[in-house]
C-alpha cells in the first residue's frame, strides 16, 4: 500500500472512531451500566455487577417518575455496593445538576472518601465529555470534603453521619451507604 492510499483511510479512521466515541458517551448518559463502563474500564464486568447497574437503573427511572422509590444493596464486604453508590451519584448528577443529594454513612472518613471520589469522578476528562454540563470548583462555588454545589445549577452534594444534622437541607436524592460499623472479620 503506497503513502496516498494510507492517508485517505486515515480520516475514515479517525471520523469512525470518533463516531464511536460519541455513541459510547450517548448511551452513557442514558444507561447506568454503560456509564459505570465508560467511566470505569478498567473494572471486572461479572453478573451481579451488572445486576446492581440494572436495578439502579430502574430506581432512578421511577425515581424520575415521582414514584418514590426505595432500594437496599445487600452483599459481603468488598462486592462493590459502595463504589457502586458513588456511580449513581455521579449519573444522577450529570443527568440533573438541579438535584440535591444527600449521602449519609456510620463514619465522616467513609462520606469524604465519597465526596473525593465523586470529585475526581466530575472532574475527569470523560465524565465532562458524557456530561460537560455538570461542573464543580469553580469560584464562587463550594467544593469542599463536605458539600459539592454544582455551578451554574440548583444541585449540590452533601455528605454526613447517619448522626449528623441536615437541618434546612433540602434533599431530592437520598443515599445512605454502611449505616452501622460493622465488627471485626466474622461480622
Amino acid at each position: 500500500m503506497d503513502r496516498t492510499s494510507r492517508r485517505r483511510k486515515l480520516p475514515l479512521d479517525s471520523t469512525l472512531l470518533r463516531v464511536e466515541a460519541e455513541r459510547a458517551r450517548a448511551e452513557a448518559r442514558e444507561h447506568f451500566f454503560a456509564f459505570r463502563q465508560y467511566i470505569h474500564q478498567d473494572i471486572v464486568w461479572g453478573p451481579w455487577v451488572q445486576q446492581v447497574s440494572l436495578e439502579l437503573q430502574r430506581f432512578y427511572e421511577d425515581f424520575v417518575a415521582g414514584r418514590r422509590p426505595k432500594l437496599a444493596l445487600q452483599a459481603p464486604p468488598q462486592f462493590g455496593k459502595s463504589s457502586a453508590a458513588e456511580d449513581l451519584i455521579a449519573w444522577v448528577a450529570g443527568r440533573n445538576p438541579d438535584l440535591k443529594i444527600i449521602y449519609a454513612s456510620f463514619s465522616d472518613d467513609l462520606g469524604v472518601r465519597t465526596n473525593l471520589a465523586l470529585q475526581r469522578t466530575i472532574l475527569s476528562p470523560r465524565y465532562q465529555l458524557a456530561f460537560g454540563n455538570t461542573r464543580i470548583g469553580e469560584p464562587s462555588w463550594i467544593c469542599n470534603n463536605d458539600l459539592i454545589e454544582f455551578v451554574g445549577r440548583q444541585g449540590s452534594f452533601r455528605n454526613v453521619t447517619v448522626n449528623g444534622a441536615v437541618n434546612g437541607m433540602e434533599l431530592h436524592l437520598g443515599v445512605i451507604d454502611d449505616p452501622v460499623k460493622r465488627g471485626g472479620p466474622t461480622s
